[in-house]
C-alpha cells in the first residue's frame, strides 16, 4: 500500500483470503485498498457478505461495515448536492427523482410543484418592466448565492 500498488495488493489480499476466508489482516488491507481505489460500494458488498458468515458479530468487520456503509452514504449525499447545486446555478430546477430524499432540514424541504409555481412567478415578474438602474423588492431571486449565510 505505501507504493500505491493497489492493484498487486488486492490480488494479494484475495488470495490470502482465498485461503483462509477469516484472514483479519488481509480483510483489513483490503478494505483499506477498496477506499484509497474510490470502490466503497465493492467493501461495502463484501463486507456485508462477510457479516452474513464467519464475520458475523466479528467488531473488526462489524465496524469496517459501519464505516464504509457511512462513507458510501456521504458520497451519495454529497453527489446529490453537487448535482442540486450545478442545476440551480445553470438555472435549470434540480431533478429530484421519486422516493428520495433532498438532504436538507425537512422544514425547509420544498417539493418540484412549489419549485415549478416559483420560478413561473419569478418569470411572470421578470418580464414586466422596471426602471432602468432600480431594484424591485429586495434585489434577491430567491436562491441562496454561494456563501450566503441564508
Amino acid at each position: 500500500l505505501l507504493g500505491h500498488q493497489y492493484d498487486e495488493a488486492l490480488e494479494d489480499c484475495t488470495e490470502a483470503i482465498r485461503r483462509k476466508n477469516d484472514n483479519m489482516t488481509a480483510w483489513t488491507v483490503k478494505v483499506e485498498v477498496y477506499f484509497a481505489l474510490g470502490r466503497l460500494q465493492e467493501a461495502r458488498d463484501e463486507l456485508a457478505e462477510v457479516r452474513k458468515t464467519w464475520g458475523a458479530g466479528n467488531e473488526t468487520i462489524e465496524e469496517a461495515f459501519k464505516k464504509t456503509d457511512f462513507e458510501l452514504r456521504l458520497k451519495r449525499a454529497d453527489d446529490d448536492l453537487y448535482r442540486i447545486m450545478a442545476s440551480v446555478e445553470a438555472g435549470v430546477i434540480p431533478e429530484v427523482r421519486e422516493g428520495e430524499p433532498l438532504h436538507m432540514n425537512r422544514d425547509t424541504r420544498t417539493s418540484k410543484s412549489d419549485i415549478q409555481s416559483n420560478q413561473e412567478k419569478t418569470s411572470k415578474a421578470d418580464t414586466k418592466s422596471t426602471p432602468k438602474g432600480s431594484r424591485r423588492g429586495n434585489g434577491r431571486s430567491g436562491s441562496v448565492k454561494r456563501g450566503s449565510k441564508e
